[in-house]
């Protein structure tokens, strides 16, 4: 399935649009602005892996973007991140603590041991955290986020999942690792003057390489904030979407309260069942309804499922409004038309699917 390749399905729904390095330039020049443009890049980032958790493969949105709905994304995303990572530091600081009490020998070996384990520990609980992140977003509660017990139940059905998308994180942060390090060698370089001149010149000539080695120094943290922050963005995205395909494989259209269960997974023979009308639907779809054209961008979707025991609301995510998708509610009405009356929400989905790809290759 695409949904494991989890880096490569990542980023081909972000390169997936023409034109899809604008909206990381874009996030690039937000993060200038204090505060509001962090929270507004993270929520973004949520808004786009919520529509993702919810079966929809979307690029994200490059206009009529709703600036205010991803600040408050990323506001909830922020209190949830804050207390978690709180808790992990008490912890981690308590342990570091009662390792000073050992005798020197030990204390050192299990010091070694200690950050060997905090590091791989580090790079699970940051993937734990985006769970809890979009948890959040598509309840859009921040207290979702702290239903651990359901994101222990998520980990405990697909660990190798997990794992791999913990992977997609290391890879992110090695990239990001290198671009630093990068930077970082260029601006010691620049120095190397300034040490020869300190060293074999006079005073007058070290101000004077100083002065303009600083200069030059100045130039190049400019501009490597800024490509570092750029491909921070990316990674952030590619992160955040990775999780979210991972976390599509639990039904999220079937979630109830943040506080319930998650539902019991389906038969293998209802997934290919449901994959096949999903097939069909979106090819019916494609022949027989034009794409609508426009943006709403606080167009709902609230899918329905049919089940033995008749028609239920989803209350996963009672307010759906997306950021990435155009006239929304008008696809869902046309798929809805055209469903027979037993179709899976699957199926339901495959259908705007198709009429999603069907304007993109208009």
């Amino acid at each position: 399935m695409d949904e494991e390749k989890y880096f490569s399905h990542s980023w081909a729904l972000l390169t997936r649009d023409k034109g899809w390095i604008k909206p990381l330039l874009v996030m690039t020049c937000a993060s200038l602005v204090p505060i509001a443009g962090a929270l507004g890049n993270f929520g973004y980032g949520l808004e786009w892996a919520r529509l993702t958790a919810w079966g929809v493969d979307a690029a994200p949105k490059q206009k009529n973007v709703n600036v205010g709905k991803c600040i408050a994304s990323g506001w909830r995303g922020f209190l949830v991140g804050l207390g978690l990572t709180v808790a992990y530091s008490l912890i981690a600081t308590i342990l570091s603590a009662l390792i000073r009490i050992l005798p020197e020998v030990l204390s050192v070996l299990v010091g070694l041991l200690f950050m060997l384990i905090y590091f791989c520990v580090g790079l699970v609980f940051a993937t734990f955290l985006n769970v809890a992140y979009i948890r959040a977003a598509i309840y859009e509660r921040a207290g979702a986020g702290y239903r651990l017990g359901r994101i222990m139940d998520m980990i405990k059905r697909d660990v190798r999942g997990f794992l791999k998308v913990t992977v997609v994180y290391l890879v992110c942060q090695l990239v990001l690792s290198v671009i630093v390090f990068f930077f970082g060698a260029i601006l010691a370089m620049m120095f190397v003057p300034a040490f020869v001149a300190g060293v074999y010149g006079d005073e007058s000539a070290l101000l004077g390489v100083l002065a303009g080695s600083m200069v030059w120094a100045f130039i190049l943290v400019c501009i490597g904030s800024l490509v570092l922050s750029f491909f921070s963005n990316a990674c952030t995205l590619i992160n955040l979407t990775a999780t979210g395909l991972w976390i599509r494989q639990f039904d999220v259209q079937r979630w109830g309260r943040s506080e319930d269960p998650l539902p019991e997974p389906r038969p293998a023979s209802e997934r290919a069942y449901n994959a096949q009308a999903s097939q069909r639907n979106s090819e019916a779809a494609e022949r027989q309804n034009p794409r609508p054209v426009g943006v709403n961008p606080n167009a709902g979707v609230s899918v329905r499922e049919n089940a033995s025991e008749g028609v239920r609301e989803n209350t996963a995510a009672s307010t759906t409004a997306d950021i990435f998708t155009s006239d929304y509610d008008e696809l869902r009405s046309a798929a809805l038309d055209d469903a027979p009356e037993d179709a899976s929400t699957e199926s339901l989905l495959a259908a705007i699917h198709g009429l999603t790809d069907d304007e993109d290759e208009q």
